[in-house]
């Protein structure tokens, strides 16, 4: 159904229209969510829909190649092409957090580099650009360049918090404890009732045997909260519903 609507689209006209670009982003949108968010997501993925969504973003990278709205979503789902294989295949192949992913799982995140190079320079893209590129490149092994990424605080809280929170990971990986309870802590500041940094700095308290305050850091966590880290894996479903209700009425407007 999705080839098929994106055939219609790129056949109504040469260049894309202001609607299939719309149009685009949401199915892109759609893709990249997940139906365990329970807020009306429509997909998630499964390593036999993979060839079809590859082939949907070929499609809509080539309509309109400079459109740097396209060009994240892209980013998004190859990143979160590799988050599925480390949940799924990779938990068999990664034995250590510090191991480095199979050539199967190093494209993706090669790809998603490449995207979003372009977007770093761009102050409308620049955060999430520079976070997740510093993500896929950790994961590659190019630990100077990643760092480099992380080491720039980001203007908006909610790329702070993510940035804070795999600066966070990085260091636990390395055995450098003081440092991730500083990037830990840095992070609940930005989102004090999430629960990764929490239940992180938890981890790290009940190790050294502080059981009061990892029991309290636990307890901080709001069920009610959406988990940032899920947003980031999977970013699609954020406002999906209201988005898709908008791209409904500009349709009628067209008609």
């Amino acid at each position: 159904m999705l080839e098929v609507a994106c055939a219609a689209l790129r056949q109504t006209s040469t260049h894309p229209t202001d609607f299939e670009t719309r149009w685009q982003l949401m199915a892109a949108d759609m893709i990249t969510s997940s139906t365990r968010r329970g807020r009306g997501s429509a997909e998630t993925f499964l390593p036999q829909r993979a060839e079809d969504y590859d082939r949907h973003f070929e499609h809509m990278l080539e309509r309109d190649p400079s459109n740097p709205h396209l060009a994240l979503r892209s980013a998004r789902y190859e990143q979160a092409q590799f988050y599925i294989w480390r949940l799924t295949w990779g938990v068999a192949v990664i034995r250590s957090q510090v191991d480095l992913p199979s050539e199967h799982a190093r494209r993706p995140l090669e790809r998603a580099v490449t995207l979003l190079e372009p977007l770093l320079p761009n102050p409308d893209f620049a955060d999430e650009a520079r976070v997740r590129s510093a993500d896929a490149l950790l994961h590659l092994g190019r630990t100077e360049e990643a760092l480099e990424h992380l080491g720039k605080p980001a203007q908006s809280g909610e790329w702070e918090y993510i940035r804070r929170l795999i600066r966070g990971h990085y260091f636990v990986r390395y055995g450098k404890v003081d440092e991730a309870d500083l990037e830990y802590r840095a992070a609940i500041l930005s989102r004090p009732d999430a629960g990764p940094a929490n239940l992180a700095l938890a981890g790290l308290r009940f190790l050294n045997g502080q059981m009061a305050q990892a029991e309290r850091l636990a307890a901080a966590v709001s069920p009610t909260t959406s988990d940032p880290w899920l947003d980031y894996v999977y970013p699609g479903g954020n406002g999906l519903n209201e988005r898709l209700a908008a791209l409904r009425l500009k349709a009628h407007d067209i008609q």
